[in-house]
């Protein structure tokens, strides 16, 4: 049974139970999400990461349980208060027409307009800004169908930091991205959830990315098993290894922080 959540809590899963056709996913998972924390949700591939991703942002009906931010379950919020108050980055970015990178940036800008839709001086502020965030300010006017995969990513994020949401759910957000731009993005996203009180919860394969800017972590096993705690408790060599299918070991020294696969 869930607990009376505290005013700190952003997300509250009660019970949420989640599959797709005769599988269950998760089952009976219970887990507050507070402002400052950032959660990683580790497992291997087709454990549910993205499902679970979906279900979290209100886009997907659990089969049993309650997902409720800031209090009011999902189905309370209409479309344009979520969308101001949560982001949600799909695994998979495609643009199916041209527009300027300014332009696909400021898509993100949309829940916070007018009735016409017309952007304000505000809109344009924040979207610079996100630009200057994800190194994308010299490519402003580019069409975004002339970019790498790497600056389309770097699109996509820019357009959700432009969103600029109480709750960032990212879904594998460093795929394509070199290391300088992984962690110019996570040195940003610890900055929003520690001094304005934002949440995080990304999907990632990325253990050691994980183990460097998460506060906690949700693994998912290909079973349905699932472990949610701080990143100190969960981030370690052996349930890592366990979860992977594939020992992993931390190098020994000063620094060892990051994991090994152990060939």
């Amino acid at each position: 049974m869930c607990v009376p959540i505290s005013a700190s809590v952003l997300l509250a899963v009660c019970g949420v139970t989640i599959g797709i056709g005769a599988r269950v996913l998760t089952r009976d998972l219970d887990l507050e999400v507070k402002g400052g924390e950032r959660w990683c949700v580790l497992g291997p591939n087709g454990s549910g990461k993205t499902t679970l991703l979906h279900t979290l942002a209100g886009l997907r009906t659990p089969r049993s349980g309650s997902i409720s931010f800031s209090g009011r379950p999902w189905p309370a919020w209409s479309l344009r208060e979520a969308a101001r108050s949560r982001a949600l980055l799909l695994q998979h970015q495609s643009y199916a027409f041209g527009a300027s990178v300014f332009d696909a940036v400021l898509i993100g800008r949309h829940p916070h307009m007018g009735r016409f839709g017309w952007e304000s001086a505000r809109d344009r502020q924040c979207v610079a800004a996100a630009l200057e965030q994800m190194d994308l300010t010299a490519l402003a006017s580019r069409d975004v169908l002339a970019l790498s995969g790497g600056e389309r990513q770097r699109v996509a994020l820019a357009a959700v930091l432009a969103q600029d949401p109480q709750l960032f759910l990212l879904d594998e957000p460093t795929a394509h991205l070199d290391l300088a731009h992984q962690a110019r993005l996570f040195e940003h996203l610890v900055v929003l959830t520690e001094a304005r009180s934002r949440a995080l919860v990304f999907a990632t394969h990325e253990y050691n990315l994980a183990a460097r800017f998460a506060t906690h972590a949700l693994l998912i096993y290909d079973d349905g098993q699932v472990l949610a705690g701080t990143g100190d408790e969960l981030l370690g060599e052996d349930r890592l290894s366990a979860l992977f299918r594939f020992p992993l070991g931390r190098p020994v020294g000063p620094s060892a922080q990051v994991f090994a696969p152990r060939w």
